[in-house]
């Protein structure tokens, strides 16, 4: 996939809000950059590589990739027949028809809403910087949904124009 004009202001916006979290915490949030490298690398082998082949073998594919160490435990839910190991391989089924993109951002609903239980039903209490890298994140999410609405428009319009001549 191509990097829009659009998605290079998203991408800037993320940097920022990482840039505001180092500023305000100042400390360089390693484990949260370690997690986003990685993820980042399990989706572009996810995408790129597992999609070409069956979900069986896009799971082995991108497991390798990432984590050698976790062979031997798929390896072992799959010799168990684990409902675990089957829950992965629909996952990778269903990625199948997802962008990178798509994939990215539903990422995101997660840490959302856990901030969210933290604050309305546990009480705790977020630093405003954290509000503030939050905010922009979100803005950079807004910007990704609008390019791939766009992106969704073009499409269509495409397909009918092809279609009707």
């Amino acid at each position: 996939e191509r990097i829009t004009p659009i998605q290079k202001i998203a991408l800037g916006l993320g940097a920022l809000a990482v840039l505001i979290l180092i500023v305000g915490q100042r400390s360089v949030p390693i484990t949260s950059l370690t997690l986003a490298l990685t993820f980042g690398l399990y989706s572009l082998v996810k995408k790129d590589v597992a999609a070409r082949v069956d979900p069986l073998a896009g799971m082995a594919i991108e497991t390798a990739a990432v984590s050698p160490f976790l062979l031997a435990y798929y390896a072992y839910l799959a010799a168990t027949s684990s409902t675990s190991f089957h829950t992965i391989a629909t996952d990778e089924a269903a990625a199948r028809g997802l962008t990178l993109g798509t994939m990215g951002f539903l990422q995101y609903l997660g840490p959302t809403l856990q901030l969210l239980v933290a604050v309305f039903i546990f009480h705790e209490s977020v630093p405003t910087i954290r509000w503030i890298a939050m905010g922009i994140v979100w803005v950079a999410l807004a910007c990704l949904s609008a390019d791939w609405a766009l992106s969704s428009i073009r499409a269509r319009r495409l397909a009918r124009t092809v279609r009707d001549a």
